[in-house]
Parts: structure tokens; sequence; C-alpha cells
């Protein structure tokens, strides 16, 4: 339902989805092979960009994170459930690990058999797959590095020391060398 607030990313340079694969996969399941129309978000990238905004856009630490203790009150305050939210139980337990009573309903649920259990994991395992055979170009990401200064005037400090943009929220390795050796330069 809510996969429709954020609408998929397309590169018309390069003709292809830089974003939204999961929720296209799910669109097309609800649709069952129909037809259908839907808004996109148009950039024209080049590839290295179309790169970087693929791995930014799949990069947990850059998406947030739930606070544990609001989204449990969420589900006691207001009566959700597990796939009201778009979650199953599964998927809680596995993020958050024993659920209190206020998810599991007045009573402890009865456990389910364990062919249940195998059902639904294989249900996830094959909807992983899917999700991963799915990705038009992968992307081998183990070529990043971050860097932490701390605070940002720390950064913004070491950016001015090195001349470049205050902006810059990355930077390539020939970049990097070249503010590196200016700075020794400077020192010389």
């Amino acid at each position: 339902m809510f996969g429709r607030l954020i609408p998929p990313v397309w590169n018309e340079r390069t003709g292809r989805l830089v974003g939204g694969h999961q929720r296209l996969l799910i669109r097309d399941d609800q649709e069952k092979g129909k037809d259908y129309e839907i808004a996109v978000a148009v950039v024209d990238f080049d590839e290295d960009t179309e790169r970087q905004c693929n791995v930014f856009l799949n990069n947990r630490n850059a998406q947030g994170a739930f606070d544990q203790e609001k989204l449990f009150q969420l589900f006691g305050e207001y009566k959700f459930k597990a796939d009201d939210l778009g979650f199953t139980a599964i998927e809680l337990e596995c993020e958050f690990g024993e659920l209190p009573p206020v998810l599991m309903g007045d009573a402890p649920a009865a456990p389910k058999p364990a062919e249940q259990i195998a059902a639904e994991l294989e249900k996830l395992k094959a909807a992983r797959k899917q999700i991963k055979s799915a990705k038009i170009d992968s992307i081998d990401v183990d070529y990043y590095v971050a860097v932490h200064f701390g605070t940002p005037k720390k950064k913004r400090a070491w950016l001015e020391e090195h001349g470049l943009d205050q902006r810059i929220e990355s930077i390539d390795i020939v970049k990097f060398e070249e503010a590196m050796n200016s700075r020794e330069a400077a020192r010389s």
C-alpha cells in the first residue's frame, strides 16, 4: 500500500532502474500480470553516479532505524498488526528478537506447527532469491571507505584546509590524493 508513496528512480541516460526494485516486484505481484502505469523519479546520471545512487538508496545506514520502543507502542496504542505496517511476525522476530506480549495479542499465540514455519521460511527464501535475481546490475560496494571526523565542524575544517568544497559528501581517490599532496607541498 505505502510502496506507492516513494516512486522508483529511473535513469533516463542509461535506461536503467536505479532504485525501487523491490517495490516494483511487489507491485508486479499485486497486479498479477496486468499492465499498469506508475510515476517514476527521472534522473540523468552518468554510470558512476548511477551506481553511487543505487548503493546509497540501498544503504541501511542512510535509511534510518526503528526506535524499537516507539514502534512497539504503535502496535499497542493503535492495535496495529504486523502486516498493517508491512512486516511479518518472522521479520519482526528477526529484527528485534523476542517480541513483547503487545505484539502477540492478549494471550500468547499457540506455537505454529513445524510444517507451517518451514513453509513460511521457504517463502521468505524464495522472495529473497527473486529480489536478488531481479537486480539489474550487481554492484560490488567493496571499494568504499568512510571517514568519520567526529563533528561537522572538524569535517568543514579538514575540507577547508585541503581546498575542498564544504558540501562534499564523497571524494574519489584521485582528488583525495591531490588534496593530500597539496597539503604535503604546503608544509615543505
